[in-house]
């Protein structure tokens, strides 16, 4: 529900102004607005540096129970945070450094700089170590005074001794100042304090709900200052004016409000460069529907709430996506478990429980209606087939034909002869096979079911854009013309090719009669939307005869439910097949992947396409968007 928004003025006394922004944060159902622009408050450091606290401890493992500390206490532990995640990062830096040296001087071997430097005393001789690229000294003379001590990674290592100073552009010398043992000595230590703060960092995530409750308390004490610095002050600050929204079914609260205060509040006229917030209240799984509303956009004030109907078209496109009971039912055991595992959740996570509870149950309802668990071939004389609507209109579909004696029928006689010994449906579709490889495929039933899953699914576009187009027919009359016009091309659109659809196979009507109410349909739709717009927008409406481009092409866009649930079948098949090809003992886990992989593809193409026929088909013709959102001061509260 999108109820109406109200504009107030407020006015009181300076002196009471604190308690006034006081109590709306408490009541949390008012929105306020400046008379005047003012800059938007910045946010504090304090409020940033809790929220990046968080997300460090995100990443921590919780081992003990979460303790309780008050909001100063918790602003202490975040500064502790921030404090060992400097620490930790600093010492990253100092291991990497000592890590790079470490295996710069490494080809060298272990060695004392003492001893070193002892040499060059007592010799009188100049100590040097180079290294040099194979590929530039190999065909070199090198003197006697340089030792090769190593080969790694395509460089050569040499030692010098020397009465002075080596040079040669083709080696580069190795400056030295930490022998290899003291700096893995040094990384050592190094890798231990790392060590420390990381410990140290994970016992600290046991404050974690408390610092959640203080980045609570900062961020109601900032809304707070900011709804008090819309304030706008006269009579040298005695009095206070600030503006407000109020939704229309929340009048009450003002009463609330102002009731012991001196504060007087008085409706005031919208303004036509007022942008009106939109407010969404909904309860149930239509609250479900306005969490996938607001992943898009934000209704305008001039829109119907669309939750309710995108929940549940988004629930019905996403089980023909899935297309498997099978599927739905380990959807269904996941949301069991998290009901079980989670049974205090609130909110937004509580909701996702309902979401996908739902989902669950529509992938097994429509699962069962078309007959499918794990894509696994069923004989068309199965038990199972009676609870399946997808197989009893195939058998209807072969029923006419076998009383028609039509070209359908003997092209089937031609691919499948042994079905000219039997008439009855079940009996046709059991000889409708394909023998390869000693198995059997039953190919005509699965023919059958390709063509009346893709008509089902252009009926499914239909229906949902024609009930789009009549919600909005107070803002576009037109919209019925073009409903009539869908209807009409359903109608006639076969005739055109020749091909028959349920409606003449269930004996609903004709071919003939479907064409003809076709055409009417057709010519009518397009004449009404076209009067229609022109009445109701003059000229500007003549643009109306494009949309029935639009609009066909919109409907086709709902063949791709068809399309992502045979592909999600195909792939299960393929599955199946291969598993059984390679033999039980491996089979089983090609077919447990392969289902797993095809479950996690489907459930992506279920939420990305259920949503977008909402989005972008459905939005099309009832949906204006482009609202704000109502942002009342409230208090809140991230603890739990």
């Amino acid at each position: 529900m999108i109820p109406k928004m109200r504009k107030f003025l407020f006015t009181g006394a300076e002196g009471e102004m604190g308690q006034f922004f006081a109590k709306a944060q408490e009541i949390g159902e008012i929105e306020f607005a400046s008379l005047t622009s003012k800059k938007p408050m910045v946010t504090p450091e304090s409020i940033k540096e809790i929220v990046e606290s968080l997300k460090i401890l995100r990443k921590q493992p919780v081992i003990h129970d979460q303790e309780v500390l008050s909001p100063y206490d918790a602003k202490t532990k975040v500064k502790d945070i921030l404090f060992h995640v400097k620490e930790i990062e600093s010492f990253q830096e100092q291991a990497r450094i000592l890590k790079v040296e470490i295996a710069r001087i490494h080809p060298l071997g272990q060695f004392s700089l003492e001893d070193i430097q002892k040499l060059r005393k007592d010799s009188g001789k100049f100590v040097q170590f180079f290294v040099a690229r194979r590929a530039r000294i190999q065909d070199k003379d090198l003197p006697d005074s340089l030792v090769h001590i190593n080969f790694e990674f395509d460089q050569d290592y040499f030692l010098y001794v020397g009465p002075k100073p080596y040079s040669d552009p083709l080696f580069t010398e190795i400056v030295i100042t930490k022998s290899l043992e003291d700096l893995e000595i040094e990384l050592k230590k190094v890798e231990e304090r790392i060590a420390q703060f990381v410990k140290e960092l994970q016992l600290l995530a046991v404050y974690q709900n408390s610092i959640k409750e203080a980045l609570s308390y900062e961020l109601n004490k900032h809304h707070l200052h900011e709804a008090e610095n819309l304030a706008d002050f006269h009579l040298e600050g005695y009095l206070f004016f600030v503006e407000a929204w109020v939704p229309e079914n929340k009048m009450a609260s003002l009463v609330k409000l102002t009731s012991d205060l001196a504060v007087f509040s008085e409706e005031v006229a919208i303004d036509e460069k007022d942008v009106v917030p939109t407010f969404m209240e909904n309860s149930g799984f239509a609250a479900v529907g306005e969490d996938l509303v607001n992943i898009y956009d934000t209704p305008s004030i001039n829109d119907k709430d669309p939750s309710g109907w995108v929940f549940w078209a988004f629930a019905f496109f996403f089980s023909i996506i899935v297309a498997d009971a099978g599927y739905g039912f380990l959807y269904l055991l996941l949301s069991l478990w998290l009901w079980k595992k989670f049974p205090k959740w609130t909110g937004f996570k509580r909701r996702f429980q309902k979401l996908l509870t739902v989902l669950a149950s529509f992938c097994i309802v429509w699962g069962v209606l078309i007959g499918s668990y794990f894509s696994v071939q069923i004989a068309p004389d199965s038990p199972v087939n009676r609870a399946s609507v997808l197989y009893y209109l195939a058998a209807k579909k072969v029923e006419v034909h076998v009383e028609r004696q039509d070209e359908t029928y003997q092209e089937w006689l031609r691919l499948y002869p042994d079905i000219k010994a039997v008439s009855e449906p079940v009996e046709i579709l059991k000889k409708g096979v394909e023998v390869k490889d000693s198995k059997v495929k039953y190919e005509l039933l699965g023919t059958l079911y390709d063509g009346i899953l893709l008509e089902i699914a252009l009926i499914v576009g239909i229906v949902h854009m024609a009930l789009s187009m009549l919600r909005n027919l107070r803002r576009s009359v037109s919209g019925l013309g073009w409903v009539l016009f869908l209807i009409g091309g359903y109608l006639y659109f076969p005739y055109m090719l020749s091909a028959e659809t349920l409606v003449q196979y269930l004996g609903i009507m004709s071919s003939e009669a479907a064409k003809v109410l076709g055409t009417q349909l057709l010519s009518v739709g397009i004449g009404f939307a076209i009067i229609a717009a022109l009445i109701q927008e003059k000229w500007a409406g003549a643009g109306e005869i494009l949309k029935a481009i639009q609009v066909f092409a919109d409907a086709l866009s709902y063949l791709r439910l068809y399309a992502l649930g045979m592909a999600s079948m195909i792939m299960a098949v393929t599955f199946n097949e291969l598993g059984e090809m390679v033999g039980l003992t491996f089979g089983i886990f090609i077919i447990i992947l392969g289902h797993l992989v095809n479950i996690t593809i489907g459930m992506m193409g279920g939420v990305i396409h259920g949503l977008r026929l909402n989005f972008l088909e459905w939005y099309h013709y009832s949906f204006e968007g482009g609202g704000k959102p109502f942002n009342p001061l409230k208090i809140i509260k991230l603890g739990d």
